[in-house]
């Protein structure tokens, strides 16, 4: 038995950044919007609706903002509480929105979020690109989406299922809204948590 004894090869791993790559448009910190201090309250409406939306992709290799139609996005209005948006590094108060991503929502424990939901996606006009470049509704087998329900939900936070808090089984239908109201409790631990829609 013929054996030879192999050369050490070893793997050289190389780094390689993003921004080796592209360099997309500087990063901007969503809004921050912080429950009132002296009510120990955050009460938003949130309007889910279709709107135009400015998305950066890349087009022929440079980075492009595009304004899309169609995109469902959550409207949003100060209540209770402070909105602030930084603006090159100078912060400024604001009330009311229509972004993406939505704004930070920040609460503090013993703290009330009250979320005002209001579902207008109805008579949606879902409209599509196929890669030929010409615009679709729907596959021709399916029938429009006309309509979308809605639903809140958090992660992480202590927070009951029961009643108008964190129901994930509850199904706003379009033309309707729902108030959600989550009690942060006093011993909830600090940290970052998730709330989608």
């Amino acid at each position: 038995m013929n054996m030879k004894k192999k050369k050490n090869s070893f793997f050289r791993p190389s780094l390689f950044q993003l921004e080796d790559r592209l360099t997309p448009s500087a990063y901007v910190e969503p809004i921050v919007i912080s429950s009132n201090p002296n009510t120990r309250i955050l009460d938003l409406t949130l309007t889910a609706h279709q709107s135009q939306q400015p998305l950066e992709t890349l087009v022929n290799g440079s980075i492009t903002s595009i304004l899309t139609s169609d995109f469902l996005t959550y409207a949003w209005q100060i209540n209770d509480g402070n909105g602030v948006s930084s603006v090159n590094g100078v912060p400024s108060s604001i009330s009311s929105g229509d972004t993406y991503p939505g704004p930070t929502l920040k609460v503090q424990r013993g703290d009330i979020l009250r979320i005002r939901m209001i579902n207008d996606l109805d008579n949606l006009t879902i409209d599509t690109v196929n890669p030929e470049g010409a615009s679709q509704l729907t596959p021709p087998s399916d029938p429009p989406v006309m309509e979308e329900p809605i639903n809140n939900h958090v992660h992480g936070l202590h927070i009951s299922p029961t009643g108008s808090s964190d129901n994930v089984l509850l199904s706003v239908p379009a033309g309707m809204g729902f108030v959600y109201e989550y009690h942060i409790a006093a011993n909830q631990p600090d940290c970052l948590y998730w709330m989608h829609n």
